[in-house]
């Protein structure tokens, strides 16, 4: 047995796994609360594993920190540190009034604010406009990514398609992700999200040994300049170009308040607490997994594998090409699941939000509506069928390219973010003046028409 059918045995066993997640966790989803919200007894362990897994994705994570390792050297650590940052200012800043003013309860009379984005907005600025627009411009955002995830995704299957056959790929994983999320909902996502993130750092850290243990064997461990590449230098930029230094800052400072991911998982908690202790230790774990990734690209492509294409198809075809049995038929199918359990946990990370805020956000709502599971079930299948439209005309006939596509979701993602934070730290005599709602309409707007000029 060849190394690509081992690989695609390993592939086709990750799939079926988690559709049968999906089928398995069906039968616990009784009503909204379990479908969308874990219950709301989502604990601290649970979310760091799922925050990571999320945070973990196989086209703006491992694809950057392999290949901008190769070329930025251990610089591009500011990346990691500046995440940890921004999630450390979220726990710090907002969880604490998110507290006071009721968003983790989810019990007594009244609104509970502990829903959705959209909704705690909505009644923070008593406004439909700012509610529909964030809600509009949120989907948006986690929709592109989502649509980035399967580009790059698919493209890992070129190992067996011709390039005008790997789309073929794109329907079988969208299928797979779109059914066992539907299925399971964010029970289904949350514990697939624990296996996933252990697949990864399993892969990761026998290819880093691996690689590590072979560089030192043939004296070809890549020397400081490798890791050190150019001083500190002010005229094109401090450590790392001016351009991708403040994109990764302001990013990094502005994201985890503006996804609607981040509000789920909040909503799901307990308590803040949990939210707090969760997203620590979720956001450390993503540090170290990036590190490694950095370290990885370094060593494969600058010490043991120096010939090899800077890519993870390179990667990829480098492994299963390679004369050495244990690369060939071991760190190959392991690293290439690691791939897709990134691809799969960002996925369905991006798909559950946005369902949420669909069926929750959008839709009617109707005090004598009854639960059912078969609704979510047809909203998925719609969803589906506009995503896979939605990829045939963004990277087959406007023929978007990658990295300017990159640029323009994470501003789609990050021009909520003052709204949002004016909506958490703002008196409520402050916030539903008519001034803040129209200031925050003209932000959001504003800075979405600035982000399409930049398409």
């Amino acid at each position: 047995m060849d190394a690509l059918t081992i690989n695609a045995l390993v592939a086709i066993g990750i799939c079926l796994f988690f559709l049968l997640q999906g089928a398995l966790y069906y039968k616990e989803i009784k009503d909204e609360e379990s479908f969308f919200l874990y219950n709301r007894k989502l604990p601290d362990g649970k979310y760091a594993a799922s925050f990571a897994a999320a945070s973990t994705s196989l086209a703006t994570v491992l694809f950057f920190f392999v290949t901008f390792g190769v070329e930025h050297g251990i610089y591009i650590l500011f990346a990691p540190i500046t995440y940890v940052l921004g999630c450390y200012l979220y726990g710090k800043l907002l969880l604490p009034p998110l507290e006071k003013q009721g968003f983790f309860s989810s019990t007594g009379g009244g609104i509970t604010l502990g829903n959705t984005l959209a909704k705690y907005v909505e009644e923070r600025y008593k406004s439909k406009a700012v509610k529909f627009s964030i809600t509009i411009i949120t989907i948006l955002g986690l929709t592109s990514i989502l649509l980035v995830e399967l580009y790059v995704g698919v493209n890992i299957f070129s190992i067996y398609l011709k390039p005008q056959f790997v789309d073929l790929a794109l329907f079988g994983v969208a299928f797979v992700v779109f059914t066992y999320t539907g299925l399971g909902g964010f029970i289904a996502v949350v514990r697939t999200d624990v296996f996933q993130i252990r697949l990864m750092f399993l892969s990761t850290a026998i290819l880093l040994a691996w690689l590590v243990w072979t560089s030192l064997q043939n004296h070809i461990f890549p020397s400081f300049e490798i890791f050190i590449v150019h001083p500190i230098v002010f005229k094109g930029g401090i450590l790392l170009p001016y351009t991708l230094l403040f994109n990764i800052l302001v990013v990094n400072l502005f994201l985890v308040p503006a996804l609607l991911r981040t509000w789920q998982m909040a909503a799901a908690s307990p308590s803040s607490k949990e939210v707090k202790k969760g997203i620590i230790k979720g956001v450390w774990l993503t540090a170290l997994l990036t590190t490694m990734f950095i370290l990885l690209g370094i060593l494969f492509f600058r010490s043991v594998f120096p010939n090899a294409e800077l890519s993870l198809i390179g990667m990829l075809n480098t492994l299963q090409t390679s004369q050495n049995p244990f690369a060939r038929y071991i760190l190959f199918p392991l690293f290439f699941a690691g791939c897709l359990a990134a691809l799969l946990s960002t996925a369905d990370s991006a798909l559950a939000p946005v369902l949420q805020s669909f069926f929750q956000d959008i839709r009617k709502s109707n005090a004598r509506y009854l639960w059912k599971h078969r609704h979510v079930l047809l909203l998925t299948a719609i969803l589906f069928i506009i995503t896979i439209s939605l990829y045939f005309v963004v990277f087959r006939l406007l023929g978007f390219n990658l990295i300017t596509w990159l640029f323009t979701i994470f501003s789609f993602l990050i021009i909520c973010t003052p709204s949002i934070v004016f909506a958490i730290i703002s008196p409520d005599n402050v916030v539903n003046r008519r001034a803040s709602k129209i200031t925050a309409l003209i932000s959001i707007w504003g800075g979405f028409i600035l982000s399409l000029i930049h398409i």
